[in-house]
């Protein structure tokens, strides 16, 4: 049975909409040298610092090192694209001859403390993977919750991670309450969200980070290239959308924090509560209703990953029935606690920023 909490919070006024910084040609060429440059030098003194070979302290050496080499750089915004590019230039001078546990870092520019919530519900087929990519980021901690699992998927991470932290349930919490538990145990100040059941390439999962890092307080996950026509959309489509056009956010379509991967921060976390995890769409409604900035940041095809489950296939499936629901409880919760959000005023307001931006 899914089961879920239902509370509620008081908001603040909307801020203006974030837009991804646009990538410098700069970074080719000239950066892309001095960023070689700068990983050899610092390859060359972590050798001298005599420091170990295990990728967990390499990983965490050269993190710290090319943040602060890119940190004059940062004067304006970097995209992601940039970030990448200069980070594998970064990598291959530092691990060039050396290093070998090193060279499949992603390494991103910050000093902000960053943690993973990963939920798993008998998946000990796919687990060992979603670490393995997770393991490449310069994370914290990862913070696994293992819930309802009948098969093998506990032993299954306590094989592909030493340093996870782990929280086991025997019952199954219900749906998306093992976010909540997960991020309750965080202290970081930028939480990522994956589950069990798909490896993300690590790559793609910074870009989330990144966005966290610049001003986003919810990274969403930009389903729309995969989500096809209109009018071969589910009902479950049709209700994200609907949700987010009624929040004057028709530029979010149907992108959810149902979706993941996603992150947020702490500042979100702290403004809407931790409990409201629990009910993704309602998280999101407040975090809007809140000012939180909220965007759609990077594109990862989790549809046609998804796994197929009893409860996630047929007409009126349980997970659409939930889904739905939280939705429903999402637009009631905007009610209950700002009902000037829908006055002629807010309206008339909401047009107008839209006219304003083009």
């Amino acid at each position: 049975m899914i089961r879920r909490s239902r509370l509620r919070q008081r908001g603040h006024k909307q801020l203006p909409h974030w837009k991804p910084p646009l990538s410098v040609p700069q970074a080719s060429g000239a950066w892309r040298h001095a960023a070689q440059d700068a990983g050899r030098r610092h390859g060359d003194e972590y050798a001298a610092l005599g420091g170990q070979d295990t990728c967990k302290d390499i990983v965490r050496f050269m993190q710290s090192r090319f943040t602060e080499f890119l940190a004059p750089y940062r004067l304006e915004p970097l995209s992601y694209s940039e970030v990448r590019e200069l980070a594998r230039a970064y990598r291959a001078g530092f691990t060039t001859g050396r290093y070998q546990n090193g060279r499949e870092a992603v390494l991103i520019p910050t000093t902000r403390p960053i943690d993973a919530i990963v939920c798993a519900q008998n998946e000990e087929d796919s687990i060992a993977g979603v670490l393995k990519e997770l393991g490449r980021l310069p994370l914290s901690h990862t913070i696994v919750v293992v819930n309802g699992s009948s098969d093998g998927s506990l032993q299954a991470v306590l094989e592909a991670s030493e340093d996870a932290s782990i929280v086991h349930y025997p019952e199954a919490l219900g749906h998306d309450v093992g976010r909540a538990i997960g991020a309750s145990l965080s202290q970081a100040e930028i939480l990522l969200f994956a589950d069990a059941d798909i490896p993300i390439a690590a790559e793609e999962l910074g870009a989330f980070i990144w966005a966290c890092d610049n001003g986003v307080d919810v990274a969403l996950n930009d389903i729309s290239p995969f989500l096809g026509p209109f009018f071969k959309r589910d009902g479950i489509t049709h209700c994200k959308e609907w949700l987010n056009r009624s929040l004057g956010r028709a530029d979010l379509h149907a992108n959810s924090l149902t979706a993941v991967p996603h992150a947020i921060t702490r500042r979100a976390l702290d403004t809407v509560g931790v409990q409201n995890l629990i009910v993704p769409p309602k998280f999101q409604t407040l975090a809007l209703s809140r000012g939180l900035r909220t965007e759609a940041v990077h594109a990862v095809d989790v549809i046609g990953r998804n796994r197929i489950r009893r409860t996630n296939v047929g007409a009126s499936n349980p997970v659409a029935e939930l889904i739905i629901g939280d939705h429903v409880e999402a637009f009631h919760s905007l009610w209950e606690e700002n009902a000037s959000f829908f006055s002629e005023k807010h309206q008339r307001e909401q047009i107008a920023e839209r006219r304003n931006r083009g």
